[in-house]
């Protein structure tokens, strides 16, 4: 497996996957609440030609020891001001693709449009899980007990069970979940029009807290071209579906 932190400031915001750099595309991931880079180690080199990187903020992994950003334009701020120096060093030479999962779809589309307004849009963005409106199965969701969040992990999936059990484990994730929650409960998502990026808007068809108006709702965010799907699954299916979700943007892209 790829070392994810191999050469790298461990308090970096975003982390390098792998991936030569060659393959004509740079992805950046944006990870689910709670959730840090770890789970997409080595997706370089067995999905994607290019450079991967994804965000891993505050309050996990090697960050456990700092403070969680709990709103959309803090956690903007740390993604983008690492992302522009990359852009810049690069020379803007490869079309950029944002992935963004659950919540982390709330910070693709608002980094998408803080490079679009600095003349750097990304060549495509794809929303996956994402519920356009606030669910309200989950409201109040970051004030909910550590007991109450443990049994909506273990319900929601993603989280393998020896994980849940593990008091000390839960300790040290449950403040960063707590505090992406708070950004998702916060977040309103713009109106149409508000990208110029092609868009892909995908879910699982077991997924209780995503429907087609979502991504109906997500596809209708650009002016350019886009596309939707439902995968099998539920609402972590991107963790099994990737390969063919990242085909959905190259097609895009290809026109």
């Amino acid at each position: 497996m790829t070392d994810v932190t191999r050469q790298q400031n461990p308090q970096s915001t975003l982390v390098d996957l792998g991936g030569t750099g060659d393959g004509g595309r740079d992805l950046v991931i944006f990870p689910p609440s709670g959730r840090g880079v770890a789970p997409y180690a080595g997706l370089g080199a067995a999905t994607w030609g290019g450079r991967v990187r994804a965000a891993r903020l505050p309050g996990r992994e090697s960050r456990w020891r700092q403070e969680p950003v709990t709103s959309v334009a803090a956690a903007v701020d740390l993604i983008a001001a690492e992302l522009e120096v990359d852009l810049v060093a690069d020379g803007n030479a490869r079309p950029l693709v944002l992935f963004g999962h659950s919540m982390g779809a709330y910070l693709a589309v608002e980094t998408a449009r803080r490079l679009t307004a600095e003349g750097r849009p990304p060549a495509a963005v794809v929303l996956a899980a994402a519920s356009h409106r606030r669910a309200p199965s989950l409201d109040g969701a970051s004030t909910w007990s550590d007991d109450d969040l443990t049994a909506w992990l273990a319900d929601v999936g993603g989280t393998p069970a020896e994980l849940l059990e593990n008091r000390d484990f839960m300790g040290l994730i449950l403040p960063a979940l707590r505090a992406d929650l708070r950004i998702a409960e916060q977040y309103t998502a713009p109106g149409p029009g508000a990208l110029e990026a092609p868009v892909v808007a995908v879910r699982g068809s077991e997924d209780d807290l995503v429907d087609d108006d979502d991504t109906t709702a997500w596809a209708g965010l650009t002016s350019g071209g886009s596309a939707t799907a439902v995968f099998p699954g539920g609402h972590f299916f991107p963790d099994q579906a990737m390969p063919e979700i990242l085909a959905m943007a190259d097609t895009l892209i290809e026109g």
